[in-house]
């Protein structure tokens, strides 16, 4: 009987059933590594509103390219906003940096035109536009509206301030010329200094074309000036006169200067004629009081001497004048001006500012005196003149609040009613009264001697001499109308008067004798001879 052999074999460490688990371990760490290699960035956006945003539909696209889709939508917790989170592919990490704008792409109608139509049948999308700043940002502040200028424009950004909001509002374009070259980005108004500033992008390269001495005006709408050479009307393009805008060139005469930079703040001028006026650095200021209604009187109204701008009004002093106490006896309204010695052609010097003040402490002493003048008499507008008044006196300057005052004198309307005033109160002083009385009994005198002219008129004495007088004109007509030429006693006395005519004339011949020869009267004048006639000759 043969024997059995056994065969021993070794056994195995690792049974084959758990080769599955481990290698589903190991593809699940494979797909957990290459998730994490390719899988995109997760953003947050919050917008003002969740007007055209669903989640799992609205798309985030650049360049109209896709690059996510919005995963959820929801609530802040006060209810101000909503929170968009959205899953970005991994190519669009790159393009998520400090400054990337997200804004929701929606049919739009704005200054710039009509945007977003496309939007209308493939519905909305959040638009992604890259910034150049530092990468790795995970939450951003969604835009309300595209903005004006995309990130990373080359060009340069400014600040227009004003004083008061104007027509311009953010998407306005800003023309150099006429030609737009860049366009208005931002408006803000800050409560404290009660100031409106603009945010400004010039493209380049046409931000070479702003300088230090560069001026702002709004170009809105439409500006009229009337001047001596008749009505001038100057118009900016189409889009300025529908939706407002700003232009800027440089003052006439004035260089161009350094370059500006980034940031830097321009004044924004209400018009191109405000821009164009020329700057002073020198002045004096001074105030003036009217006891009249200053009505129609505004801040950058002219102050003239004889027709001549030499200054600008400042303000009304209304605050100080408060301050000061006010008597409640028709206290004057006190006006701050300012005079510019170079308006007059002097050097825009501290020299020049002395030779005014000496110019007006002089001119006080000789009748210098400070009126309220209408200036336009269509709108209303005053403006203040100075010149000399011969009436006036000698004056030196007052001070209020600080300020040196040049004396008043009422003018305009208000003038006249004072000279009538004047007028009037001298005629109040004259003694009218005993006039009056000593003229009224003359007229009751002079009344008296009519009535008894009139008694001696009516009376039969006065009718017994008006008989009389009657009769004897009607005699002297009798008479008169017995000589006339054609009766014969006119006939008569006609010859008369030739005969006496005649006898006159002899009269006269004597008399002529005896002037010659006395002594004709004595000695009988001799005897002329006939004469003899000569006897011709014959031919």
């Amino acid at each position: 009987m043969t024997e059995a052999t056994a065969t021993v074999k070794p056994r195995r460490k690792v049974p084959v059933i758990w080769l599955v688990p481990i290698v589903a371990a190991v593809l699940g760490i494979w797909l957990v590594v290459y998730n994490f290699l390719t899988e995109g960035p997760e953003i947050t956006i919050p917008f003002s509103t969740a007007e055209g945003i669903q989640p799992g539909k609205t798309k985030i696209k650049s360049l109209a390219v896709e690059l996510g889709v919005v995963d959820s939508v929801e609530l802040t917790e006060d209810l101000s906003r909503v929170v968009v989170k959205a899953k970005l592919e991994r190519f669009a990490k790159p393009l998520l940096r400090e400054d990337t704008q997200f804004w929701v792409v929606r049919p739009r109608i704005g200054p710039g035109g009509i945007s977003g139509l496309g939007t209308i049948l493939s519905g909305g999308y959040i638009r992604l536009e890259a910034g150049t700043g530092k990468a790795g940002q995970k939450i951003f502040t969604g835009l309300d509206a595209p903005p004006v200028t995309p990130a990373g424009t080359p060009g340069l950004a400014i600040i227009l301030e004003s004083a008061r909001a104007g027509s311009v509002t953010a998407g306005d374009p800003v023309l150099y010329r006429g030609y737009r070259v860049g366009a208005v980005e931002s408006t803000d108004f800050d409560p404290d200094s009660q100031r409106v500033s603009y945010g400004l992008f010039i493209n380049e390269p046409f931000d070479a074309l702003v300088t230090k001495n560069t001026r702002f005006w709004n170009a809105s709408g439409i500006t009229l000036k009337a001047g001596a050479e008749g009505l001038e009307v100057e118009l900016g393009s189409l889009q300025t006169l529908l939706v407002g805008g700003v232009a800027f060139d440089l003052p006439d005469g004035v260089l161009a200067g350094d370059r500006a930079d980034n940031g830097d703040n321009f004044a924004l001028f209400a018009n191109r004629q405000a821009a164009n006026r020329k700057s002073y650095d020198n002045h004096t200021d001074y105030v003036v009081s009217f006891t009249q209604s200053v009505r129609g009187l505004a801040a950058g109204a002219p102050v003239e001497y004889r027709g001549i701008q030499v200054g600008t009004v400042q303000r009304l002093m209304i605050r100080e004048l408060a301050e000061d106490k006010i008597q409640g006896e028709g206290d004057p309204i006190p006006v701050l001006i300012r005079i510019e010695p170079a308006r007059l052609g002097l050097p825009d010097s501290p020299a020049a500012v002395a030779e005014i003040d000496n110019a007006i402490r002089v001119g006080l002493a000789r009748g210098l005196r400070a009126r309220l003048q209408t200036g336009n008499l269509l709108t209303g507008a005053s403006i203040i003149g100075l010149d000399f008044f011969e009436d006036a006196g000698v004056a030196e300057l007052g001070e209020f609040a600080g300020y040196r005052e040049i004396p008043t004198l009422a003018g305009g309307i208000a003038g006249l009613e004072q000279k009538l005033n004047q007028l009037l109160a001298k005629l109040n002083d004259l003694p009218l009264e005993p006039a009056l009385r000593d003229l009224s009994a003359t007229l009751e005198s002079l009344r008296a001697t009519v009535d008894d002219i009139r008694g001696a008129l009516n009376s039969d004495e006065a009718r017994e001499i008006t008989d009389s007088i009657n009769s004897a004109l009607r005699e002297i007509n009798t008479t008169l109308d017995s000589i006339s030429p054609d009766s014969p006693a006119g006939d008569r006395l006609n010859r008369t008067l030739g005969d006496l005519n005649q006898t006159l004339r002899n009269l006269e011949s004597l008399t002529r004798t005896l002037s010659d020869k006395p002594n004709t009267l004595i000695f009988s004048p001799p005897v002329s001879e006939d004469p003899v006639p000569q006897q011709g000759t014959s031919p």
